[in-house]
């Protein structure tokens, strides 16, 4: 049962971190703690006698509070809508001028995310506070500290708004795009692409026993502390018959065994191989390249025409092979994963030549 957790922790997180609404969901119950914290504090001992001490923090009027909560509330909602109306312009554009594959790493910005949780925990702060003001409410029990509270939050929306105009205006540049692509993938071969070259040992048995997916998806990556727990418990060796980034259709041979498993324990190891619905660069370089070729394709395409954009992406590409050098390695098929050291017997090649199929693509 903790082994099923843990494999479906593995294969969501990142799907559920990634996604447009997390930080967002983060910050709005932040925003409801801080006004149910703050609804509290104003109507509480010290709270009242910090309105009696200041005395121009008192708000009294309690048609005077629900005016400025309900300005505040309707202006950033305002605001929200202007904000990624303009947001979904410019991703309409980039989809249609350098590929729709940008649409996940735009959305996906965790700047864009904060303001939008900024503007949203506002909008919540504001109705909760709204709710607890009476019209008979008069005086001290007026929630006067909470609503000087969200006017400073509205000051703070106002700057995020300014600031995010610029940001979008700079991040949606072509060069910007393909920069980020670039580091992005540059990184993820850093991590992935620096494994030193194995020590020959003991030979590895013949692994005939194919092991097959019962879903389609696309093969990234493994968890290898749980394939090694799995091979160490089992007694069995596995070799990968598929460099990461590979379409495995259902029922198509994924990695085989040296010896037949049963149904159970086939289960229990593909757990530890999960397929994802696309690629990412973070788990797998070679998508990287994928998208710097199709942005270099579509630009060169007769319907778009831009060279310039063709040119920024051709660059972008060998770029990303000269720090690394000829001693970037990579793991090919045919590679093997003992019981023992699931990374020991592993051939290596340079990156570039597993990588060839990009550069082709465009010749």
């Amino acid at each position: 049962m903790l082994r099923s957790i843990r494999a479906w922790t593995r294969t969501n997180l990142y799907r559920v971190v990634d996604s447009i609404a997390f930080y967002p969901a983060l910050m709005v119950l932040l925003y409801i703690g801080v006004a149910a914290g703050m609804i509290w504090f104003d109507l509480s001992g010290p709270g009242l006698k910090l309105k009696g001490h200041l005395g121009w923090l008192s708000l009294r009027d309690a048609s005077a509070a629900r005016a400025i909560i309900s300005t505040i509330a309707g202006g950033i909602i305002t605001l929200t809508v202007f904000s990624f109306s303009m947001v979904m312009i410019v991703l309409n554009q980039a989809a249609s001028q350098l590929s729709n594959r940008l649409l996940d790493r735009m959305i996906g910005n965790r700047f864009q995310q904060l303001v939008l949780g900024a503007y949203i925990g506002t909008i919540v702060y504001a109705l909760l506070l709204l709710s607890t003001i009476r019209e008979h409410d008069t005086g001290s029990s007026v929630p006067a500290l909470s609503t000087y509270l969200l006017i400073l939050a509205a000051i703070v929306d106002i700057i995020l708004f300014i600031y995010f105009l610029h940001f979008i205006t700079q991040e949606v540049k072509y060069e910007v795009i393909i920069a980020n692509i670039h580091s992005e993938t540059l990184g993820s071969m850093e991590k992935d692409c620096s494994l030193p070259q194995p020590a020959v040992g003991t030979p590895l048995p013949e692994v005939p026993f194919a092991v097959a997916p019962a879903t389609a998806g696309v093969y990234e990556d493994f968890d290898l502390e749980g394939l090694v727990r799995f091979c160490q418990r089992n007694d069995v060796c596995v070799e990968f018959t598929h460099l990461p980034g590979t379409f495995i259709l259902a029922g198509a041979p994924l990695l085989t065994t040296d010896r037949p498993l049963g149904h159970e324990l086939q289960h229990e190891l593909l757990r530890h191989v999960p397929l994802a619905p696309t690629g990412t660069v973070e788990a797998n370089y070679t998508y990287g390249f994928r998208q710097l070729t199709e942005i270099a394709m579509k630009a060169l395409s007769p319907g778009i025409n831009d060279p310039g954009t063709a040119m920024l992406s051709l660059r972008a590409i060998p770029a990303v092979h000269l720090p690394l050098g000829t001693s970037s390695k990579a793991p090919v098929p045919g590679s093997r994963r003992s019981h023992t050291d699931p990374r020991s017997g592993m051939e290596l090649r340079p990156a570039f030549q597993r990588d060839h199929p990009c550069h082709l693509g465009l010749w």
